[in-house]
């Protein structure tokens, strides 16, 4: 972030986060070449995230534990 303002991101499917028992998964950011605060895409880091898109209501809650 540079303020308010993203600097970097990472993008996939949303079929990847459906899954109700994700394992941590790993992502290269890419530099947003609009932006242009991040010249070199190796210099962009990287992000672990585990996340689940799932519809409470209907499956009751997730335990990450």
């Amino acid at each position: 972030m540079d303020g308010e303002k993203p600097v970097c991101f990472a993008k996939d499917n949303i079929r990847n986060w459906m899954d109700p028992n994700p394992k941590t998964k790993w992502f290269e950011l890419i530099p947003d070449l609009s932006i242009g605060k991040v010249k070199d895409a190796h210099k962009a880091g990287l992000i672990s995230l585990k996340l689940s898109i799932h519809d409470k209501t209907t499956n009751g809650p997730i335990d990450f534990a």
